[in-house]
């Protein structure tokens, strides 16, 4: 009995492991297995002398001018850690596509510098195509 057990287990497991390769389609993600982990594009915002820099707010929108994440307080402390995109964001994501996004930082109700990201979706997460980790607000 035990040796079933074994046997179904180690199937599943593989199968599993082959079912979290991103797809390289358009295809349909419903046999999609996605692993737990939630990712998150985040930047370090600076000023020019290299001290952490605090912004009113940053927004991230899409190439249609859709505002899809808004932040007016960093995300880790004390350093100046903002996110750009997470996982929740897929939706506003084409799957498989390279999407250019505009990361704008406010300080006093005006944008101080808008920097742009490429980002893409699989089926299971977002990732980072370009764009810079650190920022520097002058």
């Amino acid at each position: 009995m035990s040796n079933i057990l074994f046997k179904s287990l180690f199937v599943v497991s593989i199968l599993s492991l082959v079912q979290c390769k991103k797809e390289t389609t358009k295809g349909n993600c419903a046999l999609v297995l996605c692993t737990m982990e939630f990712r998150m594009l985040t930047v370090t915002i600076k000023d020019k002398a290299g001290n952490f820099y605090k912004a009113d707010k940053v927004e991230t929108y899409t190439p249609t001018g859709k505002m899809i994440f808004s932040q007016s307080s960093p995300s880790f402390l004390p350093d100046s850690s903002y996110v750009v995109i997470d996982d929740n964001n897929m939706k506003d994501l084409t799957k498989n596509v390279h999407t250019t996004l505009d990361f704008k930082i406010y300080k006093a109700g005006a944008v101080v510098k808008i920097v742009k990201y490429v980002v893409t979706a699989d089926c299971c997460h977002i990732s980072k195509v370009s764009g810079d980790t650190e920022i520097i607000v002058e």
